[in-house]
């Protein structure tokens, strides 16, 4: 057997064994503190922590670990560094006074079940604690766990030793022989004043209506609770998976914490409490960042959890209670719905028509944007049979992006028979200013006026050959005039914005064309084409206005200077 004075030295794959029974101990103690103890995933904690302990045992007589104030350590090796501060296993042993422990060959199941509900018990201790880890191992009588107890009649300020770490001294025959491994500190009371007459105590009477508490205090009273209950559980959830992250690669058990959190969510959505859900779904987005090198396994399983939770059967608890979140709880609800995948737009979606209140809408709205920025995917399936109002919001939605996509999502919706779904897909290709001529020319011809002046505005909002060939072929082989003067005058105009010297020819020929009675009369065509060369903003243009605005013809002259006019009126381009 190993002396506590001559501790193991272990090396290669027995420190590795030692820290995987550390990380089996840690992660079946915090078990217990989220699960009844005769749940079946504190059975399995307990059942790993046993098959690591037999596996070491089989070949080792005993593990002994070290105990300091915020490590375990085993030979000197630290196989566990935490803070140190209450939950944290080193330091509650170290509080109670445990220098060392030991686990021996033959330990039985009991054993170790029996010390891990030990140490969940006394992870937390009050300011008046009737007992501690010390007393309670002693009372346990566990027949191959010893352990050694710091002596409590040290000075204040000074500290117990611990066998053979790094700047402290083993303990020593005389301290071992006083403190039998398994004997609890002293605890007797001083005799010289045990047997001392004490008078009797005389309380004052009470008056039990002094000791009601108000209904204002009942509620504080739950909240205080309900916030340290909440506060207990979420830290340990964090504190668990991270242990798990940096001891050792413990999949299974991850997948297992996480499928716990995931029920956990689900009871706090149905209870309506966002303040517990956000707190688990934020603390998860945490450990997701990190999941760096060694680590990036837990990156597949937290993927996986919140693919879940974004899946409509889940989300469905959600359903009938979007009218009765108060604001404070719309942002946590916010924040909880932004952190999940961008699966969750199949059902979000539909939301955006579903629900009538503004700030909802504004919420969902904003919701659906950041998670199809991250993929535009999902928004793709409701294109080809979504109803007019949700592609009018869908489309609005696409609007706000600006990849590649999104931008083909828009371009499917442009021939959608709906106007009011067209409409919005002409602003929202004008909003993120998707250039696309000639996919969407058609457009200039839409029953829509709205959709016809969008259109020409976006031809003639930068200089362009396509835009340019695309206008000169359809003022040379159709009427824009059936559709109105503003029609054809919005066509020219955007002629002139978007084109070059190639269209003066077809120009200088519509404003002189040969026509003895518009060359008397005038013609919305000729002064179409005057605006259409005052667009152009050339040279060539301007000389061709100038001899214009002096032909003897006066419907030439006319259509020059009713141009010229309609420039001045309107401040110039």
């Amino acid at each position: 057997m190993i002396l506590p004075g001559s501790p193991q030295n272990p090396t290669g794959p027995t420190l590795d064994e030692a820290r995987a029974i550390v990380n089996a101990l840690l992660v079946a103690v915090k078990t217990h503190s989220l699960y009844p103890e005769e749940h079946s995933t504190c059975r399995e904690a307990v059942a790993r922590l046993e098959v690591e302990l037999q596996s070491f045992l089989a070949s080792e007589a005993e593990l002994l670990l070290q105990v300091q104030q915020n490590r375990l350590l085993c030979g000197g090796e630290i196989l566990l560094a935490e803070p140190a501060q209450e939950g944290s296993i080193s330091f509650v042993l170290f509080r109670d006074g445990i220098q060392w422990f030991r686990f021996e060959r033959g330990i039985d199941p009991w054993e170790i079940s029996q010390f891990v509900r030990i140490l969940d018990r006394y992870r937390y201790l009050p300011q008046e604690s009737a007992g501690d880890i010390a007393t309670a191992l002693w009372e346990a009588q566990l027949p191959h766990l010893s352990y050694q107890v710091a002596d409590p009649h040290l000075s204040n300020g000074e500290k117990a030793s611990s066998p053979d770490v790094e700047g402290q001294e083993a303990p020593t025959t005389e301290l071992l022989e006083k403190f039998p491994a398994g004997s609890p500190p002293e605890r007797a009371e001083d005799k010289s004043t045990a047997d001392l007459v004490r008078p009797p105590l005389l309380l004052p009477t009470l008056n039990w209506s002094s000791l009601q508490l108000s209904s204002r205090e009942v509620l504080l009273l739950q909240e205080m609770v309900s916030e340290e209950e909440e506060r207990d559980i979420t830290r340990d959830i964090l504190d668990m998976l991270t242990d798990i992250l940096g001891l050792s690669a413990d999949q299974e058990f991850f997948a297992m914490v996480l499928d716990y959190l995931q029920e956990t969510l689900r009871d706090a959505l149905v209870r309506r409490d966002l303040r517990s859900a956000l707190a688990v779904v934020s603390r998860l987005d945490q450990i997701r960042g990190m999941c760096r090198g060694d680590h990036t396994w837990a990156l597949g399983a937290l993927d996986r959890f919140f693919g879940t939770i974004s899946r409509s059967d889940f989300l469905s608890v959600l359903n009938g209670l979007w009218s009765t979140w108060s604001e404070s709880d719309l942002e946590r609800l916010k924040k909880i719905l932004l952190s999940l995948a961008p699966d969750a737009v199949y059902t979000l979606a539909p939301l955006l028509v579903a629900v009538e209140e503004p700030k909802i809408v504004r919420l969902v709205t904003d919701v659906v944007c950041s998670l199809a920025r991250r993929d535009p995917a999902p928004l793709a399936r409701f294109i080809p049979s979504g109803t007019e109002d949700l592609l009018v919001r869908i489309a609005c939605v696409l609007g706000s992006l600006d990849d590649e996509p999104s931008g083909a999502m828009l371009l499917a919706l442009v021939r959608h028979p709906s106007a009011r779904v067209r409409r919005e897909v002409i602003k929202a290709m004008i909003n993120r200013e998707l250039w696309i001529p000639r996919e969407i020319f058609h457009l200039v011809d839409d029953d829509n006026r709205f959709i016809r002046q969008s259109t020409l505005r976006y031809l003639g909002s930068r200089r362009c050959a396509t835009s340019e060939e695309l206008l000169l072929h359809y003022l040379g082989h159709r009427n824009p005039g059936e559709r109105g003067r503003a029609h054809l005058f919005g066509c020219f105009r955007a002629l002139g914005r978007c084109g070059s010297s190639r269209s003066i020819p077809f120009l200088r020929e519509t404003l002189l064309e040969k026509g003895w009675l518009s060359r008397v009369r005038g013609s919305s065509r000729r002064q179409a084409a005057a605006i259409a060369l005052r667009e152009l903003d050339l040279d060539e243009a301007r000389v061709i206005l100038e001899a214009a605005a002096q032909s003897p013809s006066p419907g030439v002259r006319d259509a020059v200077r009713a141009a010229l006019d309609r420039h001045d009126d309107s401040g110039g381009r």
